[in-house]
């Protein structure tokens, strides 16, 4: 993320943004920051459990599953859920679907 100063046009390192924002501007430009560089790095994703902000690195394609750097759990990099040993990303879904739907009132398509 390139910001300019609107005065001369020279481009403001983060360092002297940081020094300028302060409190809660300071959190929330970080955190665009942050996403936008786990958005343009292939490699990087943002961990998918419920409160918990950290990021997983792998490998992009591959069905291999990366510790999240914050909170441990092991995540399948492909398609982004709980590691699910001895079951496709495809069983695992179609599981998750099922188990989801119990007790829900709702029917499966023939």
């Amino acid at each position: 993320m390139k910001l300019r100063c609107p005065d001369c046009k020279r481009e403001l390192s983060k360092d002297q943004i940081f020094k300028t924002l302060s409190g809660e501007v300071f959190t929330k430009y970080k955190m665009r920051v942050l996403e936008l560089e786990v958005a343009l790095d292939e490699e990087k994703i943002f961990c998918p459990q419920p409160d918990c902000k950290g990021i997983i690195k792998g490998k992009k394609g591959k069905k291999e599953c990366y510790p999240c750097e914050e909170c441990k759990m092991k995540i399948c990099f492909f398609c982004r859920s709980v590691e699910h040993r001895g079951r496709s990303c495809e069983q695992n879904r179609s599981k998750l679907y099922k188990e989801l739907n119990i007790g829900k009132g709702f029917s499966y398509c023939p």
